[in-house]
């Protein structure tokens, strides 16, 4: 998408966070790669997966995105996304697991 855009991979994924906005020239020339589904369902996705799966995060170390363009039951085009990623569920961090315990995390937990 990024290059498709013209912008850096960073601002599109915070444009797909909803964490930046495009400027109204950018907008009219440049955001119809964009998947807006993404941007306006992202949350709502990332719920139904915890709620189905766990708590988790879909890793972005290795990380892949496809897209494909297919034709819908009524032959209308339709975008099918597809976002390949490694499975992290969240753990809860607990002080006695830290490795290194300054005296700044010790007065913090201990408070």
């Amino acid at each position: 998408m990024a290059e498709e855009t013209g912008l850096t991979n960073v601002y599109v994924a915070q444009l797909l966070k909803c964490q930046a906005q495009l400027n109204p020239q950018t907008l009219s020339t440049r955001a119809s790669p964009l998947d807006e589904a993404v941007m306006h369902y992202g949350e709502s996705i990332n719920e139904i997966t915890n709620e189905e799966f766990g708590n988790c995060i879909i890793s972005a170390t290795v990380f892949y995105r496809s897209a494909d363009k297919v034709k819908g039951g009524d032959g209308e085009d339709r975008f099918v996304v597809t976002f390949d990623g490694k499975f992290l569920p969240y753990t809860e961090q607990k002080s006695e697991h830290m490795a290194s315990k300054s005296t700044t995390t010790s007065k913090l937990t201990n408070s």
